[in-house]
């Protein structure tokens, strides 16, 4: 499972450089309602991130399975992140080619 995961992540970085412009910036936000529901899972996700901060004191050192697990809360908190933005005309969401 951890082979699986560890493509898959390697196949979205390498798609994400491909897919990124080269002159990225953020654009002024348009009027949009806030997503209430997602930006209250932003906030769960960084919560429970930073509770590996914690449990990983006094070195922040991780395990294979706790980095997963951490940076599974931090990219869920990113994505919805993105979410709101695009809802808000800031980023431009692209749309996968299959």
């Amino acid at each position: 499972m951890k082979d699986f995961r560890l493509k898959q992540a390697q196949y979205l970085l390498k798609k994400s450089a491909i897919n990124s412009e080269g002159d990225f910036q953020l654009k002024a936000p348009n009027s949009a309602n806030i997503n209430v529901k997602i930006f209250e899972h932003i906030f769960k996700d960084l919560i429970a991130a930073e509770d590996f901060i914690y449990s990983s004191l006094p070195k922040h050192q991780l395990s294979e399975e706790e980095a997963e697990e951490f940076t599974k809360f931090l990219i869920s908190a990113r994505n919805n992140i993105d979410s709101i933005l695009t809802d808000f005309k800031v980023i431009k969401k692209t749309e996968e080619k299959n």
